[in-house]
């Protein structure tokens, strides 16, 4: 007696979803153009087409975006124009930015939270243009302009999406990034003996991130109990300290030096007033990876480390008798006074402080005074005072200083043992920020900038999310 065996439609076929197709389609758009390069037809063409189909994915996925664009901080690679240099980062920026903007516009019932440091930003935009349109050279403020701009975008959607992510998980990629940058300094610099001062793929931004990075990680060693993180925690720190010793800078040093200690303090206090007696004993620990440090310095100073230490030595030496790059810095910083005195209220015009030598005649006058020529005042305040008078200093010390409080406010805030450290390691970020901005070349622009906006957006997003509750 034959069976018969009854099978469901389609059954043997190979079964066509909506996600095959999807797939399909797909591997069709970026094959096509492969195909083009290895015939070697219209190449210039298939790399348009490749770009501008990354490019629509990009605008698709905002957070994709937002997350390439904190990958490309990492790495300072201009490509130079006649009259303007084009950087991965601005790129990537770009296309963060729009994503954002298009998904909040296509996004029904979107708001906008509102946070402290909105006015500031706006009020320094406004300094920054008014300063733009009574410039020297109206052509050297283009760029400065716009730049500030993007710093505000840079912190709104860092905002927002510190919000959906976490701001602890932006905080702690945050900190990872720099580790890595950190060491991809540090290997060459071993492999020459210390010769030469070495940025890695960061270029000086390494300083920024690696100053701010290291208090950090030295709260989130006090907090943490397992030895698993603890190890992980003291290895960013002592990874993103020989990142600081592998710059030979002696800026961010300075900073840390200042910070450790006021970190130390600021934890133990804390964790006593909150009754985390576990976290007042372990602030001990920051000990570990800041002595760790130090010995290796002791040890391969003659080796690897005597052009940080020669240079430590010569800026103490400085204070009594000025030279080499502390008597630049001297000349930048007179440079600056005269360029202030000359326009008190709004300045000789954002970006002029390259020319202040044309904008001010007496400042050839300074002995030395070639070293101004296209340089930074390296020090934000001095720097925005000459460019944006009382006017734009006014605002940016507005900035930073309200930047500050936020962190301040959140260092209050009674957390479990998994966001306490957030809130100290946020307001040792402000707190670097407020201090170096008395010495330190920039925090507005680039990829400085884009540093500052992260960091400020985290402190914002954290206070914003705890006020809520």
């Amino acid at each position: 007696m034959s069976q018969s065996i009854s099978h469901p439609a389609g059954a043997g076929s190979f079964p066509c979803s909506i996600s095959n197709r999807v797939v399909a389609v797909g591997a069709l758009l970026v094959l096509s153009p492969l195909i083009l390069y290895v015939i070697d037809i219209r190449p210039i063409i298939a790399t348009g087409y490749l770009a501008g189909l990354a490019a629509l994915v990009l605008l698709v996925n905002p957070r994709l975006s937002f997350v390439l664009f904190l990958v490309s901080i990492s790495v300072k690679m201009p490509y130079l124009l006649d009259f303007i240099a084009i950087h991965p980062y601005d790129i990537a920026f770009a296309l963060a930015a729009l994503a954002f903007i298009l998904n909040h516009l296509l996004r029904s019932g979107a708001e906008i939270r509102p946070t402290p440091l909105d006015t500031p930003f706006i009020l320094l935009i406004m300094a920054t243009w008014l300063s733009a349109l009574f410039a020297y050279d109206m052509r050297e403020s283009v760029v400065s302009s716009i730049r500030i701009v993007t710093v505000y975008l840079t912190f709104r959607f860092v905002f927002k999406y510190a919000l959906e992510i976490g701001v602890r998980k932006l905080l702690l990629f945050f900190m990872i990034q720099t580790a890595v940058l950190s060491a991809l300094a540090f290997i060459p610099f071993v492999l020459a003996g210390g010769s030469f001062r070495s940025f890695g793929p960061a270029g000086l931004a390494l300083q920024y991130f690696a100053m701010t990075t290291l208090p950090m990680a030295l709260a989130f060693l006090i907090w943490t109990r397992s030895p698993a993180s603890r190890f992980g925690y003291g290895l960013i720190c002592v990874v993103t300290g020989l990142g600081i010793f592998a710059t030979q800078s002696r800026a961010p040093l300075l900073a840390v030096v200042v910070a450790v200690p006021i970190l130390l303090f600021v934890a133990y206090r804390k964790a006593r007033r909150e009754n985390a007696q576990r976290a007042a004993r372990a602030v001990k620990l920051v000990l570990i990876p800041i002595a760790l440090l130090g010995v290796t310095v002791v040890v391969l100073g003659e080796t690897l480390f005597g052009g940080i230490l020669t240079r430590v030595t010569s800026l103490i030496a400085s204070l009594q008798n000025p030279e080499g790059t502390v008597s630049t810095r001297l000349i930048l910083w007179t440079s600056a006074i005269k360029g202030f005195l000359s326009s008190p209220i709004i300045g000789i015009g954002i970006g002029n402080m390259k020319i202040i030598h044309e904008v001010v005649p007496e400042v050839k006058l300074i002995p030395l005074w070639a070293y101004v020529k296209g340089m930074s005042a390296h020090n934000v305040l001095l720097h925005y005072l000459a460019e944006t008078g009382l006017v734009g200093t006014s605002a940016l010390m507005l900035l930073f200083w309200r930047g500050l409080r936020i962190g301040r406010t959140n260092l209050r805030l009674k957390l479990d043992q998994i966001n306490a450290p957030v809130s100290v390691a946020l307001f040792m970020a402000a707190l670097v920020c407020f201090i170096t901005m008395f010495y330190m070349r920039t925090w507005t622009w680039g990829q400085t900038g884009y540093i500052l906006a992260i960091l400020f957006g985290l402190n914002a997003a954290w206070s914003h999310q705890h006020r809520a509750r």
